[in-house]
């Protein structure tokens, strides 16, 4: 795969999970490519923090029990951050405590503009069912 497509590296976006960063060394060196972390050991509120900063736009698709239904659909911002915090939830998440969907960001052409149409709760976890809206 490498030499058809002149692929040389391969980016990750883990902040500190030894076990994530082992694995994508290991693929990767199986795959004669560099494995390149940008925000290995940064702090992670402040990545963030920084991330809403210039403009890139997320929601809550999935999220644990702790956090509840009620998060799927919101647009990631400081005063959420500071909520799932008081929650004692990681604020990127970095736990798996919940996931986002970029809906917006400097790169994009346009905004992905998306609603939740229904709601799960599966093993101590919520999901949201998204339509993309016409």
């Amino acid at each position: 795969m490498q030499t058809q497509y002149a692929i040389t590296h391969a980016v990750f976006g883990d902040i500190d999970l030894q076990a994530h960063r082992d694995w994508e060394e290991k693929v990767c060196a199986a795959a004669q490519l560099t494995a390149v972390l940008p925000l290995w050991q940064r702090h992670r509120k402040a990545l963030v923090l920084e991330m809403l900063e210039v403009g890139i736009e997320t929601i809550i698709v999935s999220c644990n029990t702790t956090m509840g239904i009620s998060y799927l659909g919101q647009t990631l911002t400081p005063a959420l951050i500071e909520s799932i915090e008081a929650l004692g939830i990681d604020a990127c998440g970095e736990n798996g405590e919940y996931h986002t969907l970029t809906v917006n960001a400097p790169l994009f052409q346009e905004r992905i503009h998306v609603t939740v149409t229904a709601t799960q709760v599966h093993n101590n976890y919520c999901f949201a069912q998204l339509q993309l809206a016409k």
